[in-house]
């Protein structure tokens, strides 16, 4: 894993724990989900081994788990990543129907980071 690697994996780490313990399941369970060991979650869960996508994947088709998977995985939790959807499909269509008043545009463009920042400000991140 490289250093940057390292650093997004421990903060996904940090992630998973904290969403494991505010939902009330044991590690055993989370790990049965992803389909580890207990000792290997353990690891994934104190960032000394990396937290796999596709792992992520599996607790996600899980019917007895309930994880906020866009949280752990982008720091972004489901609901901000639905406003943040929601966001861009308004600016996209202003975009389209105003593409040739660049003043506006301009403007437009700053509102949507502006907006932008306020969501992922909220998430702590």
């Amino acid at each position: 894993m490289s250093p940057e690697e390292a650093v997004l994996n421990a903060k996904a780490a940090k992630r998973l724990k904290e969403d494991r313990k505010a939902k009330k399941y044991t590690q055993e369970q989370i790990s049965v989900s992803m389909g580890v060991g207990l000792d290997h979650y353990k690891k994934m869960e104190a960032g000394k081994r990396p937290i796999h996508l596709w792992r992520l994947q599996k607790v996600g088709e899980d019917p007895n788990i309930n994880l906020d998977l866009a949280y752990i995985a982008f720091g972004i939790s489901s609901n901000q990543s639905s406003e943040i959807k929601d966001i861009e499909v308004e600016f996209n269509e202003f975009v389209r129907r105003n593409a040739d008043d660049e003043e506006r545009l301009l403007d437009v463009i700053m509102a949507y980071v502006t907006r932008l920042l306020k969501v992922k400000t909220k998430s702590g991140n």
